[in-house]
């Protein structure tokens, strides 16, 4: 009697089930992605790709939010449903790579698979993966649960390339979390009056020889890596008057040797070896930067390090890696209780001010009035030149809005050169058609075209032409060379009114009735499990009133039955 009820609610709970599901798994963008031009060496290419392993994607140390795009080594003749994205959390601190003793596409180092996870969404997609080329795409997503190792593992088989491809999307560390301070006498502790900027450079030098003093922080030798603390400090921008604050750092990093000597590579055992070549690819770019003789490619190194939170030192035999890198608690470094914490001393700073002379106060007071005038926004009548307004009706299609000149002259608007733009009095500006279905758009002969005019289009429209003799502006004390007139050459003033009623859209009436059909059809699926029911609940019931009444009319039989026999022993 119940069993219609059942099977609806275990629909509901399975239908529920399958959409939380795919809703935690990556999905495709909605976007049409990169599509790269297929090769013929694609496939050995990618064979190339996996005797090399390593990708690094590297981030500053300060970044709570990353956005990256990851590729996906599909050939043409890949099925691309036996490709799946996967990756190893940098939360998850454990040992990711193994080293054996048989060499897979000219390499002894594979990853532990038991470690891997399905990436998951924040939300709908993102991250997602490309429809084409099945690129992984994150926009800003948080860096603490997607950074990590990511492979776009092949299901079918575990020997495949692209399950030797692997991308590392780490940070540096904040090294300023793991500093402890320090006290520094005559120094911390208290503000050091100034007079100039100069002298700030004094007193960090002796605080870096105090520094440098403390035994505690002297070079430690393990195996072939050496744990060393540098000086580095705060990269503030310094004032010319006022209070600031420095600090000064001695912070940990790893010593690693630059290049690998046969003798290394003879003597050592395979998973030295590794890491060793693991943590010189992974700062690659900036090694190679330092190689250059050139003063610009060491200039482009010092500023890639600093960007990703460390510094670089000039050192032809070692390599300098920061400690709280995160790809270290992911590989066996020898070394107790690593990353060990470095010190720091905060110094405080106060620079005096020069006496101003009572002139400049009122100078200044004057600029500050200027800079706090109210801005004035010209309206249509304020410009001298020509003025239409026009009175349109709603829903009128393929409105024009034309940018005459002269009839000599003749406009062109590609996307290589514009000889005109189009501005709305609500400050927005208008662009060439880029989408099939863009509603308003600047045509090739710099029209302003309406696809379908609305109530919402109401307002006035400008039209600029090229400037002639660009001149240039000034503000907050840089220049910039205006392309466009400063005055329109012609404005219009739309007035859209009410149109009359329209009759609905064919694709409109379309989805309605499908809808209406759809809606119908689940009332007269609910209406047949209910008559089946009900007629289920009728024959039952008529079935135990018959059953009552054979009951009722056999006592009554057995009770005739016994009269007589009654009769005669009375």
């Amino acid at each position: 009697m119940i069993l219609p009820y059942k099977i609806i609610y275990l629909l509901l709970i399975l239908t529920s089930e399958l959409m939380v599901e795919a809703a935690d798994e990556i999905q495709k963008c909605n976007f049409r992605g990169f599509v790269g031009k297929a090769t013929k060496d694609c496939v050995l290419a990618r064979k190339e790709k996996a005797s090399r392993r390593h990708n690094f994607v590297l981030f500053n140390s300060e970044e709570t939010n990353i956005t990256f795009t990851l590729y996906c080594p599909i050939c043409t003749d890949d099925s691309r449903e036996a490709f799946k994205w996967k990756y190893i959390p940098a939360s998850k601190k454990q040992i990711i790579f193994v080293i054996s003793n048989q060499s897979i596409y000219e390499s002894y180092i594979s990853i532990k698979n038991e470690l891997l996870e399905s990436v998951e969404n924040i939300s709908l997609y993102n991250p997602c993966y490309t429809q084409q080329e099945h690129h992984l795409v994150a926009k800003n997503v948080a860096a603490d649960k997607y950074m990590g190792t990511y492979v776009c593992t092949y299901m079918n088989d575990t020997n495949h390339p692209a399950n030797f491809i692997w991308y590392h999307l780490y940070r540096t560390g904040v090294f300023k979390r793991k500093s402890k301070p320090v006290d520094i006498p005559h120094i911390s502790g208290f503000d050091n009056q100034i007079d100039s900027v100069e002298h700030i450079d004094i007193i960090q030098n002796q605080a870096r020889i105090a520094l440098n003093n403390i035994s505690e922080l002297n070079d430690r030798q393990y195996d072939y890596m050496t744990i060393t603390f540098k000086p580095d400090y705060d990269h503030n921008v310094i004032r010319y008057c006022g209070k600031i604050t420095i600090n000064q750092y001695r912070r940990c990093y790893l010593k690693v040797p630059r290049h690998e000597s046969v003798m290394e590579i003879d003597e050592r055992n395979n998973e030295v070896r590794e890491t060793g070549r693991i943590l010189r690819s992974s700062l690659g770019l900036i090694t190679r930067l330092e190689d250059q003789a050139s003063n610009n490619a060491h200039q482009l190194a010092v500023n890639k390090a600093r960007r990703l939170g460390f510094d670089v030192y000039n050192d032809s035999k070692y390599i300098y890696i920061p400690c709280e890198y995160e790809l270290l608690q992911h590989m066996s470094i020898p070394i107790p209780d690593f990353p060990p914490a470095g010190v720091h001393a905060e110094i405080n700073y106060e620079i005096l001010c020069n006496q101003i002379h009572p002139m400049k106060f009122i100078t200044l007071l004057d600029q500050k009035h200027q800079i706090n005038q109210p801005i004035q926004i010209k309206t249509i009548r304020d410009y001298h030149y020509l003025k239409i307004q026009n009175i349109l009706i709603e829903n009128q299609k393929n409105v024009m809005l034309k940018c005459r000149v002269n009839k000599i002259r003749q406009l062109n608007c590609t996307k290589k050169h514009m000889d005109a733009i189009w501005k709305s009095s609500r400050d927005i500006t208008y662009t060439l058609k880029t989408e099939k279905n863009e509603p308003v758009y600047i045509t090739e002969e710099c029209d302003l075209k309406f696809k379908v005019i609305g109530r919402s289009d109401s307002g006035t429209y400008y039209c600029h032409t090229r400037n002639s003799s660009s001149y240039i502006t000034s503000r907050n004390n840089k220049s910039y060379v205006s392309l466009w007139t400063g005055k329109p050459v012609i404005a219009y003033r739309l007035h859209i009114q009410r149109g009359i009623y329209e009759w609905p859209l064919k694709n409109t009436v379309k989805t309605d009735m499908m809808i209406l059909f759809l809606w119908s059809l689940i009332l007269t699926v609910i209406w047949v499990i209910y008559a089946f029911y009900k007629l289920h609940a009728q024959n039952l019931a008529l079935y135990q009133a018959l059953r009552r009444r054979r009951q009722q009319a056999n006592v009554l039989t057995y009770s005739v039955s016994l009269r007589p026999s009654l009769q005669e022993r009375l």
